[in-house]
């Protein structure tokens, strides 16, 4: 095994690393992130204690803080503090202290984590190697040394908890089997990105991936690298720093599903919020239509009664076929991947959408010559068109004009569905693909607010988009982009 200069190690170390007399207190050995950090030179502090460095401490409260360790009943205390710099500024940081032995001399071994700036150290300096084994061996940080081509030449007892594999063992992995420390989706940015920097000789810094520990469970850790130069300024080491990040991953992600569910219930709450203002209306009429059927004694009132109620029973049949369809979509996507003729598809959907339109004029198509057929779900594009063709009929005068305008370009089919209505409002046009909105607030127009966002969930299940241009007065065009595609396999979602 290559011999470990530990005083480099100690040096590049990416912690603020400090040794002092577990009878006087004063420093003994600061690394270099602590001199810079503090901005003291080794010299002045070799006449400083700790507290000296940390205003929140007395004499007697630090004495109470160290006196578990002093007496055994403690390998080591974590706690938090403040530093005050030469300069009167001061930084918070993570303190990890315990108590060892340095040459015959009992010693206090601190290890600082800047929790408002971390520190970086990139550069060894000479010392004793034997003097900084017991620095790096109990950092909490797992400290590794590497080739250029990521082999093993040192790793702390802390890098082999971590990993769970026995020393000689890392030591023995090839360049191709260091792979297997690192989850497959997670090599590009560690092997391909981060070690290329490293090796260019930038320090890489915060990188989060998943690491393999031997019994196959991953581990997420933040990783930081260090390049080490010789003379001739080429990288011939690599110094590696992990912590386990495994547990604050957990709570991030139990908040964002926590987070997650409080969407999805609100989002619940609102659907179903709407959907009983809009079956409230009809019911109502059906009640009252009902009631005064059965009492009335005029054969055309009670017909017009029954009318009423067969209408209304039609408003909530669609509105029930609507919701449905929106469930049956979020939930299972497209059925069926095909290919389809777009004029067809236009001319299936407006012979459905004119329907409840008799007095309509006939729109107007535009198409260019051989166009491309689409691959999708018929059934459920000619759903979608048929949402944006009754919305156009429903907003549009008698005596106006509809037109659909179809384009292609090398990658896309461009379909516009314009109407000469009254157009939207430019605030109102970031709404109108909300489920069951509407232009006005008591619901008094047309329709169940459906139609658009049945409409833009198929389009975006067929890896299409669609947006809408108006002008008040003017009128309203729904723009679709729908992608052409030769297979199912070349972006088509089916679920």
């Amino acid at each position: 095994m290559n011999s470990v200069d530990y005083n480099k190690i100690f040096e590049a170390s990416l912690n603020e690393i400090y040794v002092f007399s577990a009878d006087t207190w004063r420093f003994i050995e600061v690394n270099r992130g602590g001199r810079e950090n503090l901005g003291y030179s080794m010299e002045a502090l070799s006449a400083l204690t700790p507290l000296d460095i940390k205003p929140e401490y007395t004499r007697e409260s630090f004495q109470a803080l160290v006196r578990p360790l002093v007496a055994g009943e403690k390998e080591q205390i974590i706690f938090e503090t403040v530093h005050r710099r030469r300069d009167g500024t001061h930084y918070e940081v993570e303190v990890h202290l315990h108590l060892s032995s340095l040459e015959g001399e009992q010693v206090f071994v601190t290890i600082i984590l800047d929790i408002t700036q971390r520190k970086h150290i990139d550069e060894a300096l000479q010392t004793s190697e034997t003097r900084y084994r017991l620095l790096v061996e109990n950092s909490q940080n797992a400290i590794a040394l590497h080739l250029p081509d990521g082999r093993f030449t040192y790793a702390n007892p802390r890098y082999v908890e971590l990993f769970g594999y026995a020393t000689e063992m890392l030591y023995a992995l090839t360049p191709a089997e260091l792979a297997q420390l690192v989850h497959p989706d997670d090599l590009p940015r560690t092997r391909d990105e981060a070690h290329q920097q490293a090796m260019a000789g930038n320090r890489v810094t915060h990188l989060e991936y998943r690491a393999r520990h031997q019994d196959g469970h991953f581990i997420w850790v933040e990783a930081f690298a260090t390049p080490i130069f010789d003379d001739h300024g080429q990288v011939t080491q690599i110094l590696s720093s992990l912590r386990d990040i495994s547990e604050r991953k957990l709570a991030h992600q139990r908040e964002f599903e926590m987070a997650l569910e409080k969407e999805r219930t609100q989002l619940l709450k609102e659907f179903i919020q709407h959907a009983a203002h809009e079956f409230r209306t009809p019911l109502s009429i059906i009640r009252t239509g009902t009631y005064i059927a059965g009492r009335t004694q005029s054969p055309d009132q009670r017909q017009n009664k029954l009318r009423q109620i067969d209408e209304e029973v039609g408003r909530i049949t669609k509105l029930v076929d609507s919701m449905l369809l929106m469930t049956k979509l979020e939930t299972n996507g497209l059925e069926r991947l095909e290919a389809i003729s777009l004029p067809q598809l236009i001319e299936e959907a407006d012979r459905k959408a004119k329907r409840p339109y008799p007095n309509r004029g006939a729109i107007t198509v535009q198409l260019p010559p051989d166009l491309p057929t689409l691959l999708g779900d018929e059934s459920s594009l000619t759903d979608a068109l048929y949402e944006l063709l009754d919305n156009a009929y429903r907003f549009s005068p008698a005596e106006s004009v509809i037109t659909i305008t179809v384009q292609q370009n090398d990658h896309q089919i461009l379909l516009d569905v314009r109407d000469e209505g009254a157009g939207i409002a430019e605030a109102e046009l970031l709404h109108i693909f909300d489920v069951f909105w509407r232009q006005d607030k008591a619901h008094s127009t047309p329709g169940f607010g459906l139609g658009l966002s049945i409409a833009r969930k198929i389009i975006q299940l067929h890896g299409g988009d669609i947006s809408a241009i108006s002008t008040l007065g003017v009128g309203t065009t729904l723009r679709v982009t729908l992608p052409i595609a030769a297979a199912p396999d070349e972006g088509i979602l089916t679920k």
